[in-house]
């Protein structure tokens, strides 16, 4: 599942280190 996790991190960072890390916040929080 961390894989998935890390891709899916690589990935948002292509659309910009901000919305990274909103997303990993984002994502802590669900978890």
């Amino acid at each position: 599942m961390k894989e998935n996790i890390f891709l899916y991190l690589v990935g948002t960072a292509g659309s910009g280190k901000s919305t990274l890390t909103g997303k990993l916040k984002e994502w802590l929080s669900l978890r």
